[in-house]
């Protein structure tokens, strides 16, 4: 465009992922006036963060709706809910929440939608409180507590386990058990001690101590001492009290509370999803084969051997038989350590020195403070101090790969460590000592990029002291003779 003088004015402006610059310029000479407006947070990755929060809450509300119906149709048709049928059954259960309290008792009200709205009616917090104590709860009573368990159930308390280093998880661990100001939540530590000063310890429940903050009739919510709601909890608390609960009261009602009755209902109200785990990839030579998890047994023994043939390597013994003699050393090393060993520590024991000098720059091996990093057996010496060296060497490798796999899938994928632990006492015959060690493992997060099917293939010839890309060939000549080859 042109301004009043006939000069020719040119507008540049440069568009960025967060930011947005101009100029304006005179004949494409004379610099005008220019500047740079700067964003901030970038638009996409606030738009991501607010999708996935709110699809996570749609998640959970579908969930808890789909716990609820479960619950309502196996209890309907006793004497708990004052439901004959599950037809249209969300539509009934809509109109008694929905009653006007102006037609609660009104003659034109459907009896069986004033029977459901008597039903809500009833305060689960006194409710919950009779029953630890003891009293006799009617089939109904009994059941809207089950429904409101169904409503609230605490946050798995065995899921707060973070890993070193995950600040995220750490954070809303710390969150969850401290609460947060900010939103006005209370933590699960302030209920917990809450319920430990009960003076009677057969009612230190979590349903006994929220029912002593429910305000008596007629006082105003602000001189509540505490509010009941917006508080964190753990799973553990409502598991605790339904067991008792349902212990106490079955002396009452024993055609009602059966054993298949209480399993079906623990079940609808507790059963927790297995957490999702990340895609594991394809393995870089077996196209149809998964990659193994860097805590496999197979993976870490796969892994020392290949680190320790090219440690010898670098320490100027170069052929494969002379390095296997130190391979059986070096192993029992690794193993026998409770702690991550420095390459000089390795070096001393299995004593090396060095017969090349190497560029001081490239060489990392003289570093005292430099760990072996992800070279040892960090899970399998965890299992052998767990279970015992002597008893964990006479196991064979399916027993091994067997207790491998409960142990990992119990808490990388399951979550469960209380199943976990109850197994290994059953099973196993662990103390209270070795229960508690188990409960705090950590497991490897990730996985290689090879399955356990080529390892398999190469670790035979890792074994022998050849290098890794010397034992790949090898192993692939073996895999196309379909038997071990022998160069």
């Amino acid at each position: 465009m042109k301004n009043t003088k006939g000069k020719t004015i040119t507008l540049g402006i440069d568009i960025g992922v967060s930011s947005i610059g101009w100029a304006l310029v005179e004949d494409q000479k004379k610099f005008i006036d220019g500047g740079v407006h700067i964003f901030t947070n970038g638009g996409e990755e606030q738009t991501n963060t607010t999708r996935r929060e709110k699809r996570l809450q749609r998640k959970q509300t579908r969930r808890r709706s789909m716990r609820i119906r479960r619950l309502v149709h196996a209890l309907a048709g006793t004497a708990m809910l004052p439901i004959a049928s599950t037809a249209n059954l969300r539509q009934q259960l809509d109109k008694a929440a929905r009653l006007p309290k102006k037609e609660r008792h009104a003659t034109t009200t459907s009896p069986a939608i004033q029977a459901l709205k008597d039903f809500f009616d009833l305060v689960p917090w006194t409710l919950r409180k009779k029953a630890i104590e003891g009293q006799r709860l009617t089939p109904q009573e009994l059941g809207r507590v089950f429904y409101h368990f169904a409503h609230q159930r605490g946050f798995p308390k065995n899921s707060l386990r973070t890993l070193e280093g995950d600040k995220k998880a750490e954070e809303e661990a710390k969150t969850l058990k401290e609460g947060s100001p900010k939103d006005d939540k209370i933590g699960a530590d302030t209920t917990q001690a809450g319920i430990a000063a009960i003076p009677n310890k057969a009612q230190h429940y979590l349903g006994y101590y929220l029912a002593t903050l429910f305000p008596s009739k007629g006082t105003p919510p602000y001189q509540m001492p505490e509010r009941i709601r917006s508080r964190y909890t753990y799973r553990e608390m409502y598991k605790a009290e339904f067991e008792h609960i349902w212990q106490t009261q079955r002396r009452y009602h024993p055609q009602l509370l059966t054993p298949q009755r209480k399993a079906a209902i623990k079940h609808i109200l507790f059963f927790q999803l297995p957490l999702q785990t990340p895609p594991r990839g394809q393995c870089t030579f077996e196209q149809n084969k998964k990659r193994a998890y860097l805590a496999s047994l197979l993976f870490e023994e796969f892994r020392a051997h290949q680190y320790i043939n090219n440690f010898l390597a670098q320490y100027g013994i170069t052929t494969p038989a002379a390095r296997q003699p130190f391979l059986a050393k070096a192993i029992a090393e690794f193993l026998s350590k409770k702690s991550k060993i420095t390459p000089t520590q390795l070096a001393k024991k299995l004593q090396l020195t060095k017969t090349t000098k190497d560029d001081p720059k490239k060489d990392t091996l003289d570093k005292e403070a430099q760990p072996m990093g992800r070279a040892e057996f960090q899970f399998t010496t965890e299992l052998r101090n767990l279970f015992g060296p002597e008893i964990w060497d006479a196991y064979t490798p399916a027993e091994k790969n067997d207790r491998w796999h409960i142990i990992f899938r119990k808490i990388s994928h399951l979550k469960d460590l209380d199943s976990l632990a109850k197994y290994a006492k059953k099973h196993w015959q662990f103390n209270d000592k070795q229960i508690t060690d188990l409960c705090k493992i950590t497991i490897p997060k990730g996985v290689g990029n090879i399955s356990e099917k080529a390892i398999r293939y190469i670790l035979p010839y890792l074994k022998r002291g050849y290098l890794y890309d010397q034992a790949v060939l090898l192993g692939s000549i073996s895999k196309a003779f379909g038997h071990h080859f022998d160069p």
